[in-house]
């Protein structure tokens, strides 16, 4: 499948990316997290 964000004319995701879509959210939320935990600790 592709990872390529297919949008609706109302600029929401289509329901086959909504996966990828919440999985790109979470995966942003982790690399937040890291980032500031990297900001303590050097």
């Amino acid at each position: 499948m592709s990872t390529e964000f297919r949008v609706t004319d109302l600029g929401h995701p289509h329901i086959l990316d909504k996966k990828f879509f919440e999985s790109a959210q979470k995966q942003q939320s982790r690399i937040e997290k890291i980032k500031k935990f990297s900001r303590l600790c050097f």
